[in-house]
């Protein structure tokens, strides 16, 4: 099993992520070259990227029916630390978006975006012959929407965004009707133009 889960590993995209990995690294020394006091948070990049590459090596060695096992569970464990900052933390910048552990910021937003991808692609996999109905689009974007309502509440306008692009892009990897799509990108007209005027000045 693990012989195969290697043979099918993408290492084409590992490679495209290791470059952006090290010249964004060179880029921030490059930036703080000669500032003595931001040396530390260079070294805390490559800390960061090696134990992201290590992590990403872990995950994947793990057959990904596990994921899908768990992905529920996840998603309800995601939803429930949105609510619960929501109602609990301090908003720092005009926006609540992390938990403090003393150690370091916790954003449940990040991780949301990950779970969103497991949940999605669980769903879609098992409704993959009713894809073509709007009854089932609609129940995935429910999943989604109910994530990025709490989210754009924080607020945080960017990452409901993100959330949004991801549901569509599983939903059209999974196949979307043509016509479907049409109303879709109607509606992505005119949800914004709606939307408009309720934003922050910042926002808009």
């Amino acid at each position: 099993m693990r012989d195969s889960i290697w043979r099918h590993f993408d290492f084409w995209l590992l490679g495209a992520v290791a470059i952006l990995t090290i010249f964004g690294i060179t880029m921030i020394r490059s930036a703080i070259a000669g500032n003595i006091d931001l040396v530390d948070h260079a070294q805390r990049q490559l800390i960061f990227a090696v134990a992201g590459f290590g992590i990403l090596f872990g995950i994947a060695a793990i057959d990904y029916r596990y994921w899908s096992s768990v992905s529920n569970v996840m998603y309800i464990g995601t939803a429930l630390a949105l609510v619960v900052l929501n109602v609990v933390a301090t908003a720092v910048f005009g926006s609540a978006r992390w938990f403090d552990t003393g150690v370091i910021l916790i954003q449940p937003s990040e991780i949301a975006k990950i779970v969103l991808i497991l949940v999605l692609a669980d769903f879609f996999a098992r409704n993959k012959d009713s894809i073509g109905e709007l009854q089932t689009v609609f129940r995935s974007l429910a999943q989604a929407m109910f994530l990025v309502v709490w989210i754009f509440l924080q607020p945080n306008l960017s990452t409901s965004i993100v959330l949004m692009v991801i549901w569509f892009a599983l939903l059209w990897a999974s196949g979307l009707r043509l016509r479907h799509l049409f109303l879709f990108i109607g509606a992505g007209i005119l949800v914004p133009i709606i939307g408009f005027p309720f934003l922050e000045e910042y926002q808009q």
